[in-house]
């Protein structure tokens, strides 16, 4: 009588291979590939995320193969060769350090895309810390969205769009926009047109927005983006900022003080704005802190601010406003002091922050340079009646004030 045979792995159906397959990593996956002709099968008709990276695409520790943006390009190349089309692409990324003279490669890349319909993609061609400096911007890829406008297929299967270290070209003829991308990363790109009004507007779907290190001087919409929940501006150096979001929860913003519209974004619970460094003589940003952003942003609830702050005798006084943080309950500052250090009398204008914030709740105070332990007890004996938790880098103090501090 003959033993039965124990069953293996590559005895079970196709549909259950497939899902085992779906859940591995790529470099996985493609290693699964080389098992056999049935695993090779089933990879390449199996592939829903591929990630092409430094990582996936050389083996740590192989110095044989040299980890040139050629030999890069040339891999992908290869392994998209091998793959046959499946029914449904989840994933693309591309991350490696490519310049514009890569752009056939890089085309084909796109291409492939927009021909399986995936959802998720992402051009990363920001160089490494060796190549930090040496990147022009003249070298950058120039990505055409039109592609994904061809006759015979739309922009629509998009659900998320990350480019770093590219010009984006807008403007081209039959782009037709996202209809149903959420989410928009920019990560150092350049425009080579009305990237805002051509792209941007069109985005109606946009729940999630984050631009950094790019350049354009001012974010305005002619439409609303009524379903965007998330904005973040990192280092644009714009000049303006003005959008109708009536949805909008969150806003990150890192930027010199600039005008700041969001007159419909009532629903915004939680900011956080550094603003950076004045670089005139007895100037800090006190006065954009105090006025522009209780209008901007009224009724946010927890809001953090990082601002240089001067505390010169001659900066006694300020603007003053009537609008409110009305909602505001938990408030951080980080503030790195400079001037006079003999002087105390500039950090006293932080208390006019607690008469704009009625309801606040709790304030975490955050100072570097000077004598912190004796600035903070300056400003706390001017507080009003909330809880405060200062926390100086050369004194850590905790305070708890349920009563007015008249014992400092």
């Amino acid at each position: 009588m003959t033993k039965p045979e124990a069953l293996q792995l590559h005895h079970l159906p196709d549909d259950v291979l497939h899902r085992i397959l779906s859940r591995l990593t790529f470099r996985e996956s493609s290693r699964m590939g080389l098992l056999s002709r049935k695993w090779q099968k089933l990879w390449r008709s199996c592939c829903p995320k591929l990630i092409f990276t430094r990582a996936t695409m050389f083996k740590p520790g192989n110095k044989t193969i040299r980890r040139t943006r050629t030999n890069f390009a040339r891999r992908v190349n290869s392994l998209l060769r091998q793959l046959c089309a499946p029914p449904t692409l989840n994933k693309f990324v591309v991350k490696f350090g490519l310049r514009r003279k890569h752009t056939c490669h890089v085309n084909r890349w796109v291409g492939f895309c927009s021909k399986l319909r995936a959802r998720h993609i992402t051009f990363d061609f920001t160089p490494g810390v060796k190549g930090i400096f040496r990147g022009l911007a003249d070298e950058k890829y120039i990505f055409h969205l039109h592609v994904f406008s061809v006759p015979d297929r739309s922009p629509a299967h998009i659900k998320s769009l990350h480019l770093s270290y590219v010009w984006l070209n807008t403007a081209t003829t039959g782009f037709t926009g996202f209809a149903n991308l959420k989410k928009l990363t920019l990560h150092k790109v350049s425009f080579l047109n009305d990237f805002q009004h051509l792209m941007l507007s069109e985005c109606t779907a946009l729940e999630w927005l984050s631009i950094s290190c790019s350049s354009f001087t001012e974010l305005t919409l002619c439409k609303p983006l009524r379903r965007l929940r998330y904005l973040s501006l990192h280092y644009c150096y714009m000049e303006k900022v003005e959008l109708e979001a009536p949805n909008l929860t969150s806003v990150d913003l890192t930027n010199r003080p600039i005008p700041l519209a969001l007159s419909e974004s009532l629903k915004v619970m939680e900011a956080n704005i550094k603003l950076l460094h004045k670089s005139v003589l007895y100037g800090d940003n006190l006065d954009y802190i105090c006025t522009e952003l209780p209008a901007a942003l009224p009724h946010v609830q927890k809001l953090s601010i990082t601002s240089t702050l001067c505390i010169y005798d001659e900066l006694q006084s300020f603007a003053k406003t009537s609008v409110r943080f009305i909602n505001l309950r938990h408030l951080s500052l980080y503030l790195p002091l400079y001037g006079d250090g003999r002087s105390v009398g500039g950090i006293l204008r932080l208390a006019y922050l607690l008469e704009l914030a009625p309801v606040l709740e709790e304030l975490e105070l955050h100072v570097s340079g000077f004598d912190n332990f004796k600035i903070c007890s300056q400003f706390l004996k001017h507080a009003l009646c909330v809880d405060i938790f200062v926390v100086a880098q050369r004194h850590p103090c905790y305070f708890l004030l349920p009563t007015f501090l008249s014992f400092i």
